[in-house]
C-alpha cells in the first residue's frame, strides 16, 4: 500500500492539458487516472518508481506509451 501512495503521489498532476494547466476533470476520474498510471507504472517502470523520481517516471511512461493503459495514455499524447 506504501508503495502505491508514493507512485500516486509522483503521478499526482501528470496529466496537463496543452497550455501546461491540468485539464478540468472530476476528482473519480483524475483518481482513475491515478491508479491506471499507477499500475502501468509498477510494470514498466519498477526502476524508477523506486528511485521515487517524478520526472523519470514520467518520462518512462512517455516512452512507453505504447505500452501504457488505455487511459493512462490520455496522459501522455501522442507527438
Amino acid at each position: 500500500m506504501a508503495n502505491g501512495l508514493i507512485v500516486a503521489l509522483l503521478l499526482a498532476g501528470g496529466a496537463t492539458a496543452a497550455d501546461g494547466n491540468p485539464p478540468a476533470a472530476p476528482a473519480a476520474d483524475r483518481e482513475a487516472l491515478r491508479r491506471s498510471c499507477r499500475d502501468d507504472a509498477f510494470r514498466l517502470c519498477p526502476g524508477q518508481v523506486a528511485l521515487m523520481q517524478r520526472a523519470r517516471v514520467r518520462s518512462c511512461l512517455a516512452a512507453n506509451r505504447d505500452r501504457l493503459s488505455p487511459l493512462c495514455r490520455t496522459a501522455f499524447p501522442a507527438d
